[in-house]
């Protein structure tokens, strides 16, 4: 593809989105104005929330390792990290740990559809009716929220009162449906968008099966890369799946400072400390209102103009090639359990 692209003078974009979230495009910055001095070190971590990954990689369409769970959800990260670092990847190793929501691990006396009425149902985090019908997991995750500046009471009754009202039983189901609570993950379940049709789907497909009887889901639940690169950046990834939200948390260390942060969908934050004065600072990072931290709309218009003037957009076929032969050799490493030396 890449060298189909350039042969044919061709704009091609790899949708890599969160090099243009807020968090990481001010981090980008920090470490491109060299504030930090030489960047020694970042720590880039991925903290799937675990019904995410229940919904997405033991009952979703994602359960499978044949496209390899590194390469499904991380291979942004190993663009951040290429990003980051400013230098191509010369040594990958990965180590990975599989998951634990298998039958051997189910209860005995847990029936094979949660709606079934499980004994466990109270206990068990994945339980698929308080997911998908009750939303519990959701409505837990934006009472966490926190108030970025700019979320105004509007924005506050969007994220917390809406979906409230969509779970409340004093809400006529035909107001429900006008209203519509049909987004992920509830929306990956079924197409009838009415109670009745998702408890039709809660009791018949995979969606509401109990999480250790799907049988087919071979997706690890944690994984780690280290990277060497070629200008002597050590990188450190931890991909894993028991987190109580799903967020990035980053940290970038360099000569004469460091930068943190973390990444959640609407909200996030940066801090940048100089060693040499003490002083820490907080960047100002724009509230969020699409599901990337804000990157989509700077990534079409990184697209279109790279279109109207020519050029090659942030994330062009090349770029994203490093970030996918990082992916190839750490699954390469954590299958052999080999460091693996990448070529030029």
């Amino acid at each position: 593809i890449v060298e189909t692209a350039e042969a044919a003078d061709r704009v091609v974009a790899v949708c890599h989105v969160f090099r243009y979230s807020h968090v990481f495009a001010a981090l980008h910055r920090v470490v491109s104005s060299g504030e930090l001095g030489d960047v020694v070190s970042i720590q880039l971590a991925e903290n799937v929330a675990y019904w995410h990954y229940a919904h997405s990689y033991v009952r979703g369409h994602t359960r499978n390792s044949a496209v390899p769970w590194l390469l499904q959800k991380s291979c942004h990260d190993m663009d951040l990290l290429s990003w980051l670092a400013g230098s191509p990847a010369r040594t990958v190793s990965s180590h990975l740990r599989p998951t634990q929501l298998t039958a051997r691990n189910a209860p005995g006396d847990a029936p094979e559809h949660c709606i079934e009425g499980c004994p466990h149902s109270d206990t068990c985090p994945y339980d698929a009716v308080a997911t998908y019908r009750d939303l519990k997991p959701v409505l837990a995750d934006l009472a966490l929220a926190e108030r970025p500046a700019g979320l105004g009471p509007a924005a506050r009754v969007g994220r917390v009162a809406y979906p409230r009202m969509m779970t409340s039983e004093r809400l006529p189901t035909a107001a429900k449906k006008r209203l519509g609570w049909w987004r992920w993950p509830v929306a990956a379940v079924t197409d009838d968008h009415t109670p009745e049709g998702l408890d039709r789907a809660l009791a018949t497909t995979r969606w509401g099966q109990c999480v250790y009887r799907v049988e087919d889901n071979d997706q690890p639940s944690a994984q780690t890369v280290s990277i060497t690169f070629d200008n002597g950046v050590l990188a450190n990834f931890t991909l894993q799946s028991n987190s109580h939200r799903t967020m990035r948390t980053v940290k970038v260390s360099g000569t004469h400072g460091s930068a943190w942060g973390e990444l959640r969908a609407l909200d996030g934050w940066l801090k940048v400390a100089d060693h040499r004065t003490g002083r820490v600072r907080s960047e100002k990072i724009p509230t969020a209102y699409d599901g990337h931290g804000g990157g989509e709309a700077p990534l079409y218009r990184d697209f279109l103009q790279a279109i109207e003037n020519g050029t090659q957009p942030s994330v062009s076929a090349r770029a994203s090639l490093e970030s996918h032969r990082i992916v190839f050799a750490a699954m390469n490493s954590a299958t052999t359990g080999t460091t693996v030396q990448l070529p030029d």
